[in-house]
């Protein structure tokens, strides 16, 4: 307790926390602000991630491409495989904020591959630099 008390005494002669007396107790915070540049760079708080939902959606792609792709489909089948994929996907999309996942049933098989490559894209993207600002 007494390197405890020696830091937190340092620290409040340095201004970064605060300190309040109350009878035989002081007590000790942050001073506001003080960690804003390391917790908030470029003034915004980072994104948190829901890592369980994201990382259920990179399984479930995962596994379920390497089922297709030891199959022989035509494309119009594989698209609409590959439209399911993103469907069932979706709500754990949403809950790790990657709201910008598109599906389209509706969609010609030529341009459904941007799509879904863009897809993956932005899927991947959070795992190469997951924090967003």
């Amino acid at each position: 307790q007494k390197t405890i008390q020696t830091t937190l005494v340092e620290m409040a002669q340095s201004g970064v926390i605060l300190t309040r007396t109350s009878k035989k107790e002081k007590y000790y915070r942050l001073k506001p602000g003080i960690l804003d540049t390391l917790l908030k760079p470029n003034g915004k708080s980072p994104k948190w991630i829901n890592w369980p939902n994201f990382l259920k959606v990179v399984e479930t792609i995962w596994l379920r491409i390497g089922e297709l792709s030891i199959q022989t489909l035509d494309a119009l089948l594989l698209t609409s495989e590959l439209n399911k994929l993103m469907q069932s996907i979706r709500e754990y999309c949403f809950d790790t904020d990657i709201e910008e996942i598109a599906t389209d049933y509706n969609m010609q098989a030529e341009d459904f591959d941007q799509q879904f490559q863009g897809n993956l894209k932005l899927i991947s993207s959070r795992l190469i630099y997951p924090l967003r600002f």
